[in-house]
């Protein structure tokens, strides 16, 4: 690490902070209990998934509800009617529901005064985001938070790191990205000029990546930071 000076650690949110699959996947299967109880939970989240995806790729939808319309969309697919209870429903869970993972709080403490934090997330719903960001209470360790519906710039996009960079009065160069993501995160912040470090996630077998370092648990990361900072 001789001759690297960071400055800033930026992180992506979701399934790098917090558990994104969990809160999500509670609030789908109410719905499945409420019209088709006899699905299998599984394949309902997975079908689910499947249609958020498709709904995530070019052209982004700017201003639609990308929940209703996942939902709407899965429900047309089963033959079933949608109720706007049903996306009310979803919210009641989904945005009250975000289990932070264990280790991250004590993380942040331990960097507290050592660095500039920034949190970068793909997000066409900002409103809801920002809701989730604040019943994690995660959000004050942030100096800046971009969303990518409101800074116009989407991982891996080199220009929505330099914009949070920017923000930091930073450069590039100067620093650490953290996410699970290979593609959004660790090769969009690399291109970026980035030192990455990338979270190894429980729910996925271990892949191929260019990330710099690599992590299991929160404590294994405090170590790396503090080998770097």
């Amino acid at each position: 690490m001789v001759g690297l000076m960071f400055k800033a650690v930026l992180f992506d949110f979701d399934s790098t902070l917090v558990d994104y699959r969990y809160g999500d996947h509670l609030a789908i299967d109410e719905i499945r209990k409420k019209v088709c109880s006899y699905f299998n939970s599984n394949d309902f989240y997975e079908k689910s998934k499947e249609i958020l995806y498709k709904i995530y790729e070019n052209p982004r939808p700017s201003e639609a509800d990308v929940n209703e319309l996942r939902i709407k969309n899965l429900l047309q697919e089963l033959e079933l009617n949608y109720e706007k209870h049903h996306i009310k429903e979803y919210y009641r869970i989904y945005l009250n529901t975000v289990l932070v993972y264990e280790g991250v709080h004590e993380f942040f403490k331990s960097i507290i005064g050592k660095t500039k934090t920034g949190l970068l997330t793909n997000s066409i719903d900002s409103h809801n985001q920002r809701k989730r960001i604040e019943v994690s209470k995660l959000g004050s360790y942030f100096d800046e938070i971009g969303i990518a519906n409101e800074i116009g710039y989407w991982k891996p996009d080199i220009e929505s790191f330099s914009w949070l960079a920017k923000r930091l009065h930073v450069r590039n160069t100067e620093c650490i990205f953290i996410g699970d993501n290979e593609e959004n995160d660790i090769k969009g912040a690399s291109n970026a000029g980035m030192y990455t470090i990338k979270r190894n996630r429980e729910d996925k077998p271990k892949e191929t990546t260019i990330a710099n370092r690599t992590f299991d648990t929160f404590n294994e990361l405090t170590s790396i930071i503090g080998e770097i900072l």
